[in-house]
């Protein structure tokens, strides 16, 4: 049966800890098998820029003077946050992994979290037929 996910990204520059890219939850509802936790190896700079948009909270660009390219990473939480900025020419090697962690919480909270078929689905699956409108 499918459950509920907290899908998770994060980078890890020259074998450092890893940092979440993301402050938000990204909730999906998946089947266990589809929720794996996926690691990349090892990244030089040029191969990391080609998957940059895929990369949870990467920038990536060009600058004006000296048209370097870079990449720019946000990490942290949303009172503490922090950035990190890689350049064309750096030797640095990237690492990025994604995790799905388990999930739980109110049925008021889910509707706000997941898309609406998601959510019928997460209904039908566990039986329940019509969903309580909340009286205003």
């Amino acid at each position: 049966m499918k459950e509920l996910y907290n899908y998770r990204m994060s980078v890890s520059i020259d074998g450092e800890e890893y940092k979440d890219t993301s402050i938000w939850n990204h909730i999906k509802y998946l089947n266990p098998e589809e929720a794996k936790t996926r690691e990349t190896v090892e990244m030089s700079f040029n191969e990391a820029y080609d998957i940059a948009d895929a990369i949870m909270n990467a920038e990536k660009g060009i600058t004006f003077f000296r048209k370097r390219r870079y990449i720019k990473f946000s990490f942290g939480s949303f009172f503490k946050p922090e950035c990190l900025c890689l350049y064309e020419g750096t030797k640095k090697k990237i690492r990025v992994k994604e995790e799905y962690l388990p999930f739980s919480c109110s049925m008021e909270s889910l509707v706000g979290l997941l898309n609406s078929e998601d959510f019928i689905s997460y209904l039908k699956d566990r039986g329940i037929s019509t969903y309580p409108m909340l009286k205003g």
